[in-house]
């Protein structure tokens, strides 16, 4: 069925969920400390309906980094039915989202606004097949050595910002896997 949506344009209908807030909350990761957060019943397949937000704050003064130790995530291939959404660079606005299956997916916070702070947003409210979600880990890094990456989609705009302490960048791109363009910058 095709619905309508303001400047009458054809978009298809999904089927949405009503959504439970009941997950996600502040972490704090201490100093020396390695913290992790999981998707809602992980490992076994989350419920469908949830929308789960994380503020990860880190120390003071230093630059926190999230890693994606297991991710399986609804999709179909083409679409995400389920994303995790990383705010790593400026927390008011969206960033890239990730579904699938992946690991040892690095995430640092951008020096640019709150380099010890980071959202994670678990999204399942479309009512599509669940998998079993994701495990991730959070560490505060230190200030010197920071690789800031971005992930994004085949289409998707992916901003990264250089650091304040070296002008010198190499571009690498990493590799490129069913649709998905990952990018990583390294600081000489």
């Amino acid at each position: 069925m095709l619905g309508t949506d303001i400047d009458k344009s054809p978009c298809t209908l999904t089927n949405e969920l009503p959504v439970l807030r009941s997950c996600g909350g502040v972490v704090n990761v201490g100093a020396g400390e390695e913290v992790y957060v999981n998707s809602p019943n992980y490992p076994n397949n989350y419920d469908t309906g949830l929308i789960c937000t994380w503020l990860i704050q880190g120390v003071a003064n230093n630059i926190l980094r999230g890693t994606i130790e297991d991710m399986d995530i609804s999709n179909n291939g083409h679409v995400c039915f389920h994303w995790l959404e990383f705010r790593y660079n400026l927390l008011g606005q969206t960033g890239p989202k990730r579904c699938g299956i992946t690991n040892n997916e690095v995430w640092d916070a951008s020096p640019d606004e709150f380099k010890n702070k980071m959202i994670i947003q678990f999204d399942s409210h479309i009512d599509e097949p669940t998998s079993k979600g994701f495990r991730m880990m959070f560490k505060s890094i230190g200030t010197d050595s920071a690789s800031i990456g971005c992930s994004a989609e085949i289409g998707e705009y992916c901003m990264l910002a250089q650091d304040d302490i070296n002008d010198d960048f190499d571009w690498v791109i990493k590799t490129v896997i069913k649709n998905s363009l990952h990018l990583f910058v390294f600081s000489l």
